[in-house]
């Protein structure tokens, strides 16, 4: 399976090796899924932390789950999200963001859902915390569209390849 070969290459990553507390997704039809990250990093002791869209605004909360019977169909955007009463995780305690895309260039130019969420959350992040993107190879194009808000990651995974594309 595809999917389990992109996480498989993100697991192998000293990124995902040395962070504790790790941002991932529920991923939706045509994402790279991270079941398998999840259960990896749980297993190596991580703290996981996954978004809830906010109704207001755009940044990206994120609350802690240790279990995936945690996350439930919820959101406008009907993105499966942690249960009320979870634990936060602040954007400065994470340190891996893990990414979905519907398509990501070699640079690092990520093409997502289109409102924005995760470009306003990771410019509130430290620069410094590595951004990852999952794609599966024909998700990566040769360039992607730029904006002013727009945040690159600094590192992009499929099933074949790994990309470095950041600072």
């Amino acid at each position: 399976m595809r999917g389990a070969r992109v996480q498989a290459r993100l697991l192998a990553t000293p990124e995902f090796q040395k962070a504790r507390t790790v941002a991932l997704y529920a991923a939706l039809p045509g994402e790279v899924p991270t079941d398998a990250a999840f259960a990896a990093a749980l297993a190596a002791g991580k703290t996981v932390a996954f978004p809830v869209v906010p109704t207001v605004g755009l940044c990206l909360r994120f609350y802690g789950v240790d279990s995936l019977s945690q996350l439930v169909q919820a959101g406008r955007l009907r993105i499966r999200e942690p249960k009320e009463g979870r634990p936060v995780v602040s954007l400065q305690s994470i340190e891996l963001f893990v990414v979905p895309g519907l398509g990501f260039s070699k640079a690092g130019h990520r093409l997502g859902q289109g409102a924005g969420y995760y470009d306003a959350t990771l410019a509130l992040a430290p620069a410094s915390t590595p951004r990852v993107g999952l794609a599966f190879s024909e998700q990566v194009l040769p360039a992607l569209p730029e904006g002013p808000s727009d945040v690159p990651m600094h590192q992009v995974l499929t099933e074949e390849a790994a990309f470095s594309a950041g600072p």
